[in-house]
């Protein structure tokens, strides 16, 4: 009852169809929905896309395509870790957007089309030669039925509000404290363009007045997880004022490690890992609350995440 279904597709004259986030799959048909067998519930749907003769396809967050033929789901492995959208011209003719590329299925089999930059959310068209495909970084590319070109982006500025994020916790001293800071992260090269190095900490008590203004290179940050809660998978990124040994793990409220997910050096500036959901031997935890614990020689950083089964 608590399922996010994840996205739906409407079949002109025919069924409207949505999938879920656990893998539950519903069709309307006009005389209600049915529910129909899910996909696999380890998977996290990107989209879906379906004809009026009764086929579907799904895309998975985690790389899995799944086809209904009418009758049964058929698993198609696609050797890729993120898929977000599905889009198809005809039965023979589908694509599917993922992490700077396309996949393309003509029928029998599967290819591979890079798409350099694009961290594709979704795919769309009107016929076999005009196909769009949008993403992060303002990305557009479009396809003419021979090739996929770059479209420039009227509506990007020249010099756009930088990402503004606000962290409040408790200072070292045990005071509550809000830190603000700025920056834009770009997808192309998974690397942070134009982060701005100033935060600005001040603690939450009427009777100090000062208010220092603390520069980000002699700091480390730790974000916190996105999303949180999460059922699936969580990502979230640190900050480095300099290349240094970096371990990071997942901890029950017992204070148990539960995975390692770092130990050695890192660079300086911003890097971004990614839980599961799964402990150091691959098996799929519990639902509940975790920590995440981050050692940078003498400082440590610590979030709450909430992992929902």
């Amino acid at each position: 009852p608590d399922e996010v279904l994840w996205s739906v597709c409407a079949v002109t004259g025919g069924a409207v169809w949505a999938v879920g986030e656990a893998g539950t799959v519903i069709r309307n048909t006009g005389s209600g929905w049915e529910t129909l067998p899910p996909i696999n519930p380890d998977e996290l749907p990107g989209g879906i896309f379906a004809f009026a003769d009764g086929h579907a396809w799904v895309a998975g967050l985690f790389g899995g395509i799944y086809h209904w033929d009418a009758e049964q789901w058929n698993t198609l492995d696609s050797e890729t870790v993120y898929l977000s959208s599905v889009w198809g011209a005809s039965a023979d003719d589908i694509y599917f957007g993922g992490l700077e590329k396309m996949l393309h299925w003509d029928g029998s089999a599967l290819s591979t089309i890079p798409l350099s930059g694009i961290f594709t959310s979704a795919v769309s068209g009107n016929s076999e030669s005009n196909i769009i495909t949008v993403g992060r970084a303002s990305k557009i590319f479009h396809f003419d039925g021979s090739s996929w070109q770059f479209q420039d982006n009227p509506g990007v500025v020249e010099n756009p509000t930088l990402r503004i994020g606000e962290y409040n916790g408790v200072a070292a001293s045990g005071v509550v404290a809000v830190t603000t800071w700025t920056g834009n992260i770009s997808f192309d090269q998974d690397e942070p363009v134009n982060q701005q190095s100033m935060f600005d900490t001040f603690p939450l008590d009427p009777s100090l007045v000062s208010v220092p203004i603390e520069d980000a290179s002699s700091m480390v940050f730790l974000e916190p997880g996105q999303p949180n809660p999460f059922r699936w998978v969580t990502n979230f990124s640190y900050s480095l004022p300099q290349s240094q040994a970096v371990t990071c793990g997942v901890y029950d409220v017992r204070g148990h490690l539960v995975r390692q997910l770092h130990s050695g050096g890192k660079t300086e500036g911003r890097h971004t890992l990614t839980w599961d959901g799964r402990d150091g031997t691959g098996n799929t935890v519990s639902g509940g609350v975790y920590f995440l614990k981050l050692e940078t020689g003498g400082e440590m950083e610590v979030r709450k995440l909430t992992l929902v089964r």
